[in-house]
């Protein structure tokens, strides 16, 4: 039980790590001149979405449980890092 809470309390400060960088570029993009922003800002949302397309390209070449896990395993990440930045941004 122990190694399963040390698993689960790296995972979380990796989780927080993540989400604090992505704070510090949102809080960065913001200050920057509004056309340069959105370019900014469309740029980093084009990365994850080509991501995406690239890890279920990837999920279909294996096999389905391992294309299950691959899947699910993103999507929890996902999730977790969302809920992370949210707590950081109403931390504020």
């Amino acid at each position: 039980m122990r190694k399963k809470e040390n698993s689960n309390y790296r995972l979380m400060n990796l989780a927080m790590a993540i989400a604090k960088a992505i704070n510090f570029i949102l809080d960065t993009i913001m200050k920057l001149p509004l056309i340069l922003s959105v370019i900014v800002t469309g740029l980093l949302i084009s990365l994850p979405v080509a991501g995406a397309w690239y890890l279920f390209a990837l999920a279909f070449s294996l096999h389905p449980l391992l294309r299950a896990i691959l899947i699910w395993g993103a999507f929890l990440f996902l999730v977790i890092l969302s809920a992370a930045v949210d707590y950081l941004r109403s931390a504020k």
